[in-house]
């Protein structure tokens, strides 16, 4: 009896020993996999959320600037030069006309980006602001009305 107690004491510590002998280097094994696996999943979002940004950034320069442009255009446009210089000696319709035309400009700018709330031109020798949701309007004297 005593034989056999012993003899299923050294099968279980051999049994028990083998499978530590497995067990301990497979989960050091599958630490490290673990691990590595975290590593390289955080570098692949961190690369991913880098190139998401730098793609961003590129398109809201390049959206700047080429609102920029459009903007350069308006302030160059024929009407906006005509009202500028000879807004007094122009006529009602000619006036109107003029104003409808730089109205459709601003209107466009607006609609061309998302980044485009509102367009103010100002006219400071007559004291005039043209916005793309009105009409020409008086200038109050405020800079906010200008510059939104």
């Amino acid at each position: 009896m005593d034989k056999d107690i012993t003899r299923k004491r050294s099968v279980f510590v051999f049994v028990g020993a083998i499978f530590l002998a497995a067990a301990i280097p497979l989960s050091i094994a599958a630490a490290f996999l673990f691990n590595w696996q975290i590593r390289s999943m955080d570098e692949t979002m961190v690369n991913s959320c880098q190139k998401t940004v730098t793609q961003n950034y590129h398109n809201l320069i390049q959206e700047a600037e080429r609102i920029d442009v459009l903007g350069l255009e308006g302030v160059y446009d024929e009407e906006a030069v005509m009202l500028s210089s000879a807004l007094a000696v122009m006529s009602d319709f000619e006036k109107t006309q003029a104003v409808n035309h730089l109205f459709s400009r601003l209107e466009l700018l607006v609609n061309s980006s998302r980044y485009i709330r509102e367009v103010r031109m100002y006219f400071p020798e007559y004291q005039k602001v043209l916005t793309s949701n009105a009409e020409l309007q008086p200038f109050s004297g405020r800079i906010d009305e200008v510059s939104g």
